[in-house]
Parts: structure tokens; sequence; C-alpha cells
């Protein structure tokens, strides 16, 4: 047989190999770095019932359908509740997604794009951070990419594979998030725009009809549960971020943005220039998963933060590579260092990174400290309600300590101590019938150890002649 010169043999599959691996490096440094909190405890409620409670657990704990915590109801029978155990499957979907976009950006554009937006995409801190948080927005975006993936497939051909694939990709997008929506939108609008641009689709109108009707189809069961949060708003979001916040997050950095601006100008250029349909695909991918919610923000409470709208990375990424491989190749590769540079400028792992991330107040610590120096009849608790109760609750589970809730009064018997847990800075702490004994500062937490008070000893008079 005779051998295939070393000139003709793809470099592709050994880049694409490659950068996967980085993204796996990146998602794994530090993912246990930082304890779990109020919302990845949150996952467990779901996690932890049988599967035939599975839906009115979700619907009970949660504002989202339940792919993503039926995922995490298997998972966790085998792999445990441990902080690294419950990230492991958001890592999974996000490396996952590295390899996706590069697929997308070779369908949309070519090989070299697919490359280039899978680097960006490795290296993006805003992805990195949510690859490593036992919630759903990695799954969200992977399953949103995917169905980007098979609907630009199904523009240039009428194959029944791809849509099939749409129709499953989609609906499991809405089962992992409702906010999908807007992204199903964003490529709905594309598709009808190709008629107008031209070349028209390759399966026609009437079948692309059917496609939606029947994704739509497969999440109606859920849709009764989405419309009533729909209703009611998001009221736990003190103020909605703003499209300029939520683009500064996504991109990681005021440096990271000003680069994506400048190349994503030079893809929107040469797009418009050579009427390039997948340069309007991602314009609108990168608008309405952040336009559409902030358009109801005023009639339904507070309605959009930054993850909502994860899609809005992997299109300005896609954007930027796009961009990137317009330009000369000492200036693709001088642009390509300048952005792993500066994204690892600063880097700490598994602590988000990007704009607007807060470190998670480090109650692990906190706990571990209680359960290794509490006594018999001790108690703990925490005057900040829902956020601090849930993470204190899985830390403590299994020790023989008694958790308060705040109506609940400790124990005041000479030998007890009380253990609370306040968020910092905690200038002043105090509790009715205790004297702070000591305290513990930890990340983002300071842990007050607390006497009971003397009781006041009752005298008697003596009694007369």
């Amino acid at each position: 047989m005779p051998l295939v010169p070393a000139s003709r043999i793809s470099t592709i599959p050994i880049a694409i190999s490659c950068i996967l691996l980085v993204a796996l490096v990146m998602r794994w440094w530090g993912i246990g770095a930082q304890s779990l909190w109020h919302d990845e405890v949150l996952t467990t409620k779901s996690a932890t019932v049988p599967l035939t409670e599975l839906f009115d657990a979700v619907e009970r704990n949660e504002n989202k359908p339940p792919l993503y915590f039926l995922v995490m109801n298997l998972w966790v029978r085998v792999a445990g509740l441990g902080d690294v155990a419950l990230r492991l499957p958001s890592l999974v979907f996000g490396v996952a997604a590295v390899g996706v976009i590069f697929l997308l950006g070779r369908e949309l554009f070519d090989d070299h794009v697919g490359l280039g937006a899978a680097l960006l995409l490795a290296f993006s801190r805003f992805h990195i951070g949510y690859s490593q948080e036992a919630r759903t927005y990695s799954l969200m975006f992977l399953l949103m990419l995917l169905a980007c993936w098979f609907a630009v497939r199904i523009v240039k051909r009428n194959s029944a594979v791809d849509q099939v694939g749409y129709v499953i990709s989609a609906a499991l997008a809405m089962w992992a998030h409702p906010f999908a929506a807007f992204a199903l939108l964003a490529v709905n609008i594309y598709y009808v725009a190709c008629y107008a641009l031209g070349p028209e689709p390759a399966t026609d109108f009437k079948r692309w009809l059917v496609l939606q009707f029947a994704f739509s189809l497969l999440f109606w069961p859920w849709l009764s549960r989405t419309w009533r949060v729909v209703q009611t708003g998001l009221p736990w979001i003190m103020e909605s971020t703003s499209f300029p916040q939520a683009v500064l997050s996504y991109a990681g950095s005021v440096m990271l943005l000003a680069l994506l601006a400048v190349v994503s100008l030079v893809a929107i250029g040469y797009g418009i220039a050579k009427r390039d349909r997948g340069v309007l695909l991602l314009v609108l991918l990168i608008a309405l998963p952040v336009f559409g919610p902030l358009a109801f923000a005023s009639r339904l409470y507070q309605t959009f933060i930054p993850r909502y709208g994860i899609m809005v990375v992997g299109a300005l990424l896609l954007l930027a590579a796009y961009g990137i491989t317009r330009l000369r190749p000492w200036a693709m590769v001088l642009v390509c260092v300048a952005y792993v540079t500066v994204a690892l400028a600063h880097f700490h792992p598994g602590y988000g990174n990007y704009p607007g991330a807060e470190p998670k107040a480090d109650i692990r610590s906190a706990t571990a400290y209680v359960i290794q120096n509490a006594a018999p009849g001790d108690s703990v608790m925490t005057p900040e309600g829902v956020l601090f109760d849930l993470p204190l609750t899985h830390y403590l589970r299994g020790q023989d300590l008694r958790l308060l809730s705040r109506d609940q009064a400790p124990d005041r018997s000479p030998s007890s101590r009380l253990w609370v847990v306040y968020r910092a800075p905690q200038t002043r702490a105090t509790v009715p019938g205790f004297v702070p004994a000591d305290f513990y500062d930890f990340n983002g937490v300071v842990l007050y150890q607390f006497v009971p008070l003397p009781l006041p000893v009752r005298t008697t008079a003596p009694s007369g002649p």
C-alpha cells in the first residue's frame, strides 16, 4: 500500500483534538475550588428524589424544565453528591460544545472558522464558569448549538436525518431551559430571510413549518408550567442586566470585548459585502437571546441575567472567528495569541473570571471547621436566609449537629455552644442570651462562636421569725 504524503494528511482532526484537550483541561482546572452555592445545592433537591417524583420535585423547586435534573438524578446514583461529582456533567457538556461549535462554524463557513471558534470557546471565561457549575446552562448551550447546526444543514440540503436531528435537539433545548426559545426564534428568522437573500433553502417552507410544530409538540407537556413562570416573572432578580453589561460578561473582560468587537466588525463588513447568510444568523443569535427577554422586563418584573442568554457567547465567538479568518495569516495568529493571553491573564481557576462573576461564599470551609470543633449539643444557624440555609444543610448532612431555623431558640445549657454563619463582612453579631466567644473569617463567610450568658440566679428572701 503506497504511503500518503505528509502534505496531504489533513491537520484538521489533529487541531480540533488538541483544542478539545485544552478545553477539557481548562474546565477541569479548579472545578472544585469553590463551595457549592444555593442554586447548585438546589439541584440536589430534584436529583435525589425517586424518578417517579422528579417532575413534581422540579416544579416545586425550580422555574425550569426537568431535562438537566433528570440527567443529574441518574448521575448522582453513580457518582454521589460530592462537589466535583455534581459539576462533572456540566464539564462534559462544556467540552462537547467546543466540538459542536467547530461543526457549526464549518457548516456556516469553513474549517478554519470552525477551528477558530472552537479555540476561542475553549478559553472563554464565561463558558468555563458555567462548565464548572451544577446547573443547566452548559447543557442548554450545547443543545442550542446542536439545533443551530442541524438548522443550517437543513437550509443547505433536504436531509431527513438533519430534520430529525433538528426536531430532537430543539425540543431538548427547550426541555433544558425555556429561554432557548429566543435562539430558536433567531433560527426561524434566519430561515425566512434565506428566501429573500437567496438561494432558497433546500428544505421547503411547508416542511420547515412541520418541523417547528414537531419540536413544539414534544415540549407541549411542560408548556403550561412554563407559561405560569412567564406570567409570574422572576421576582428574585433585583435588576435586569443591560445589553452592554451582558455582552461584557460574555466577552470576559473589557480588553477581550474590544478585541472581539474589532474582528466582529470585520466579519460583519465582509459578510455584507459577500452577502454571506451565516453572518445574519450570528447577528440574530447575539441580539435576540438578550433583547428578547429585556423586552418583557417591565411587564414581567425582571427577567434577564447573562446566563439566560448564554447562546450569545457561541454566536459572538463564531462571528469573531469569521472576522479573524478574513485577516492575513500573521494577523490571525497575532489576534488568537492576544485573545488567549488576555483570557489567561489574572485567571483564577474555578472562580468564574468574567465581569459580574461573584466568588461563592466558602460555606464548605466554615462547616468543615464547625464539624471538626463542635461538641455534642452544639447548634448551627444562619440569619442570612435561604441562600445560606441550603448549602449549610448540604455540608452538615449526616452530622450530629442541630441546624436551627431563624425562628428556633438555641439551647442555652452551659455546656452548649452556638455557631452562627454570617455573610462577610459582618461587624456586628448578636444573639439574645448569648455572648460571642470567637469568630473565624472565611472567603465570603464569617463564622461566630457564641456561648450562653449565665442564667440569673434566683434568690429567695429569708422568712421572718
